[in-house]
């Protein structure tokens, strides 16, 4: 994002509200747009959905103006939209630049073995999980803003145990350096969601076995 904030700008706002402008002008259907819970505001407690809103990253303030521009669009049909609010996405197989490849990169022996901010608290789940979801929200006719988390909050020290044992890596060489980032706990609660899904069974489990 920051790397380019007009590009990310174009992408996270501009071309989600084009593209909920397109898909409104049709005579029914539900607009499902997926947010960040890094728009809300910093605190240890449980996050519901009415939770005070205070983006402290550019992405997550994009995100935030992305939400108020497609409430505003909805104003008048408001059950056409939901907003899926994802909290820490967390496997095997994500990105480099994630805590998932940070991860990866120790167990493979790529960096010093150093975990850090592993006191930070995140309400994890896996990309399959999500996307799952995602798909059971939809079929479910959702709408309005939902948490999409586990509610089992970890440190990411606890995560990064869990990964290792889950693929058999030896934990040994890990260190934790102890220390809290700027967002020292990130947790939803998903209690508005689980009324509409009951089942939808969500509990953050590493992968055990597919790509690394």
């Amino acid at each position: 994002v920051i790397q380019d904030i007009d590009h990310s700008m174009r992408v996270n706002i501009t071309a989600a509200v084009e593209l909920a402008s397109e898909f409104l002008s049709r005579e029914s259907g539900t607009f499902y747009y997926i947010s960040s819970a890094h728009v809300y505001e910093p605190s240890d407690k449980p996050m519901t959905e009415t939770a005070t809103t205070t983006p402290t990253s550019k992405y997550s303030e994009q995100k935030l103006l992305a939400e108020l521009a497609l409430k505003d669009l909805f104003s008048l049909e408001p059950h056409r939209l939901c907003i899926v609010r994802v909290f820490s996405v967390l496997d095997w197989g994500c990105p480099p630049e994630s805590l998932g490849g940070a991860i990866r990169a120790l167990a493979f022996g790529k960096t010093g073995g150093m975990v850090v901010n592993s006191e930070d608290v995140r309400d994890f789940l896996t990309p399959r999980t999500i996307a799952n979801s995602l798909v059971r929200i939809a079929e479910a006719g959702a709408s309005g803003v939902l948490n999409l988390c586990s509610s089992k909050p970890l440190s990411i020290k606890e995560a990064a145990l869990s990964m290792f044992g889950s693929r058999d890596f030896d934990p040994t060489p890990l260190a934790f350096d102890r220390k809290n980032s700027a967002r020292p706990a990130l947790i939803g609660e998903n209690k508005r969601l689980l009324e509409i899904l009951p089942d939808l069974g969500l509990v953050w489990t590493p992968s055990r076995f597919g790509p690394l």
